[in-house]
């Protein structure tokens, strides 16, 4: 059992991720996978609105729900990025990867039926 830094819940090893070994013994993150989750999320989120500023709908200007929203290419063949990939990125690596297809993106409202559904973090509820 461990406890972890960020929600302070005693749980067992299998809720860490692997964080190598020291002399031969298995070392594991200070943070549960959840929390961990959580924070790369939050970071992630911050680096997205410093790039693309207002997170709303460029056609109706909804903003409720950013798990709503798509990055829709204006031109289909610049598509070579998916942001959900990016999550586990240093953030240098997203921060130069988003700026690259800012020119190329809008952001648009996606299937409405994501609207009702909570973001996986559980941070937001409806």
């Amino acid at each position: 059992m461990k406890t972890c830094i960020t929600c302070l819940e005693e749980k067992p090893l299998s809720e860490y991720s692997k964080n190598g070994s020291y002399k031969g013994r298995q070392k594991f993150k200070s943070h549960c996978k959840r929390c961990e989750y959580s924070n790369r999320l939050n970071r992630f989120m911050d680096i997205v609105e410093d790039i693309f500023g207002d997170l709303s709908c460029l056609k109706c200007g909804y903003d409720k729900c950013f798990a709503a929203l798509d990055f829709h290419h204006i031109d289909e063949s610049t598509k070579e990025l998916q942001p959900s990939k990016l999550l586990y990125h240093k953030e240098k690596t997203i921060r130069d990867e988003l700026g690259s297809v800012l020119s190329f993106v809008q952001i648009v409202i996606g299937n409405i039926i994501t609207v009702n559904s909570p973001m996986k973090s559980g941070k937001q509820e409806y």
